[in-house]
């Protein structure tokens, strides 16, 4: 089942990106009207914005049709984890919490949904690609507890009339230290 909501997920962050990504490399179409993102990188102050506007996009549509197919998902969310950090860092905390970003006479920024959004899709893209579910890790922490009582040493889920020190101790003293 666990499975199954990553895999909803994962595919739903790649459609994100791949829109997102798509819409800024068709946003020059748009005829001037709306600030393109090269503008918006370059009004941001990053060097090469047409390279960088160009490369980011490209890695945001590369990046979500890997998701979406499930290829290569861990250097797929790293690229757009950094993207997504790089834009929380550079414009969604600062255009958000201080002064706006002016664009072509367009203030761009004042948006507080923002911020949570990228933190929920970079939280999101650690989350898919976790190595241990929640229900695993139980799983796995109650065999090794397990086995470490089978070895003979003091487990858990032991209670205090079976703890081995009383046993070997005396009933009346205290538990030995190690």
């Amino acid at each position: 089942m666990n499975h199954s909501k990553k895999a909803v997920v994962q595919k739903s962050i790649g459609m994100i990106f791949l829109v997102a990504g798509t819409g800024k490399l068709l946003l020059p179409l748009a005829g001037g009207a709306i600030p393109t993102f090269q503008l918006v990188l370059e009004a941001i102050g990053l060097p090469q914005p047409a390279l960088m506007a160009l490369a980011i996009c490209l890695m945001e549509v590369t990046g979500g049709i890997a998701l979406i197919k499930n290829r290569y998902r861990k250097s797929a969310s790293l690229v757009l984890g950094s993207i997504l950090l790089g834009a929380l860092t550079t414009f969604s905390i600062p255009s958000t919490l201080s002064t706006p970003l002016v664009v072509q006479g367009l203030e761009l920024g004042r948006e507080f949904f923002r911020i949570p959004l990228e933190g929920g899709l970079l939280c999101a893209l650690v989350w898919i690609n976790r190595k241990i579910d929640l229900v695993s890790y139980s799983e796995w922490k109650i065999g090794w507890l397990r086995l470490i009582s089978d070895t003979g040493r003091p487990s858990l889920f032991q209670s205090r009339q079976t703890n081995p020190c009383r046993t070997t101790c005396g009933s009346n003293s205290q538990p030995a230290v190690e």
